[in-house]
Order: C-alpha cells, then sequence, then structure tokens
C-alpha cells in the first residue's frame, strides 16, 4: 500500500480527531501535516505487535495535536487593552523624601525627652515590647510605664507641632 493510498483511507479520521482536540480547523491540518511528515519519516518504526496501523495513526495524531494545544496555551498573548491595569503600591519619591523627614524629625524630638520617656516609648513602639514587658524590663509599676509613655508622646507631639510651625513661619 502506497503513503497516498494510507493518506485517502485515513484523512478525514485522523483530521476529526485532530479537530476534537485542537478545536480549531486550520490548527487540525497543519497537525495532521506534522502528523503524515512523522509517519512518511518513522514508518520504519511502527510495530504491528503493538497495535493495529490505525491505532499507531491515531496515537500519533492525538499526541501531536495534545502538543499543539499544550503550545497554544502556554503562549496566549493579551493586548495591552486587555491587560488588568499594574497598582504600583511602592511609596513615591517625594512620599519617601517626607518619610525621611518626618522621621528625622521624631528622633530628634525624641532624644530632647527625659531618659525614662525616651526608653519606654522606643521600647513600646521600636522595640514590639508591651507595656507589661516594659514595666518588667524597668521595674517600675505598669501604672508608671503607661504614664511615661503617655507625657512623652504628648511632650513629642508638642515639639514636632512646634518644629512644624517654626517650619512655615520661616517660608
Amino acid at each position: 500500500m502506497g503513503f497516498r493510498e494510507v493518506y485517502h483511507l485515513t484523512y478525514t479520521k485522523l483530521l476529526s480527531a485532530c479537530l476534537l482536540i485542537c478545536g480549531e480547523r486550520q490548527a487540525a491540518e497543519d497537525t495532521l501535516h506534522e502528523v503524515y511528515l512523522s509517519v512518511w519519516n518513522k514508518a520504519g518504526s511502527y510495530d504491528p505487535t503493538r497495535g493495529s496501523p490505525m491505532n499507531w495513526l491515531m496515537t500519533i495524531a492525538r499526541s501531536r495535536s495534545l502538543d499543539w494545544l499544550r503550545y497554544r496555551k502556554t503562549r496566549t498573548y493579551v493586548s495591552i487593552d486587555d491587560a488588568p491595569p499594574v497598582v504600583d503600591i511602592s511609596p513615591t519619591a517625594d512620599e519617601v523624601m517626607i518619610a525621611a523627614i518626618d522621621a528625622e524629625q521624631l528622633h530628634r524630638c525624641l532624644h530632647g525627652l527625659d531618659d525614662r520617656y525616651r526608653a519606654a516609648i522606643t521600647s513600646a513602639f521600636f522595640e514590639d515590647m508591651t507595656h507589661s514587658e516594659i514595666a518588667a524590663r524597668y521595674a517600675v509599676p505598669l501604672g508608671t510605664i503607661k504614664g511615661w509613655i503617655r507625657r512623652g508622646m504628648a511632650t513629642v507631639r508638642a515639639k514636632m507641632e512646634l518644629e512644624n510651625r517654626s517650619t512655615l513661619s520661616q517660608r
């Protein structure tokens, strides 16, 4: 049996199998073309003990169609208009600069505090310690620590407001 006869006897069935998997006529025809090239190049590898010639051809067609499907799924492209927006959550340059200025101002105001107040505030806000842990560290009552933090924060707030007012009046 010649290749032309094999082609005519199997074309419809193999094209149907490729079309079923690929879902597109042109893709199925292209895939079937690859199937016949593969059959032409590997005809000597057919083993009649492993199945009928039609089963061998169907296996090749199925395999090539699935390869096409996998390739297509990994290569899907979306138009830039259809792509979801990318949200940039990183701070802008001016936000970073303002945060740095605020941090510098905060540290300057903290350094002007009484040592006890500064130690309690830095333990609470920079070391993430609870008020009870701070009280245990400094061996003072819990109410004392809460007072130090409250008074220290009020002092820092007042100093920062004073600095901000003086900065605005200089402009």
